[in-house]
């Protein structure tokens, strides 16, 4: 155990003196924890080591703010595939408490920072919920294909849409 580690615990086992069985039970289970995890990093056991590529896709999700749980959705599904997920950190529509309502340039700033994002990016996923591609997203579409970026959609496009 670190000796960090160790002095926090020690201090919390002070001030605690009188403290309940269920804190100390705590804190042994902390002790505990901490003897595993550095046991695992010592020696991790080959059949539960599962390590990422040396670098993880990243992925910028794309769309309409109008379909946050499909942003929650994607972001987590792919998160649980190893894949670095870029999103939207504020919502740009005033019903979902957002960037509409903080005015203009608050919009045109989380645009402007959701492009940086796609430069970071290895590929864009756009979340086209029942097909809808609005203005702002058919921008970060046209702006990924012009700095090489591959575009994959979460639904089927219609009719040559997209190319």
């Amino acid at each position: 155990m670190s000796d960090d580690t160790r002095n926090l615990l020690d201090k919390a086992e002070r001030l605690i003196g009188e403290a309940t069985d269920e804190a100390k039970q705590l804190i042994k289970r902390c002790l505990a924890t901490e003897a595993r995890v550095e046991e695992l990093e010592r020696s991790p056991p080959a059949d539960t080591v599962r390590l990422l590529p040396a670098k993880p896709q990243v992925v910028t999700l794309c769309g309409s703010t109008r379909f946050m749980e499909a942003f929650f959705d994607e972001g987590f599904r792919l998160t649980l595939e190893g894949v670095i997920v870029l999103s939207i950190g504020v919502c740009k529509h005033a019903e979902h408490h957002g960037a509409e309502a903080l005015g203009g340039d608050v919009c045109e700033r989380l645009d402007e920072l959701h492009w940086r994002k796609i430069d970071l990016s290895d590929e864009i996923l756009v979340l086209n919920v029942g097909g809808y591609i609005g203005d702002s997203t058919r921008a970060e579409i046209e702006y990924a294909k012009r700095t090489g970026k591959p575009v994959r959609y979460l639904e089927a496009l219609k009719g040559g849409e997209g190319d």
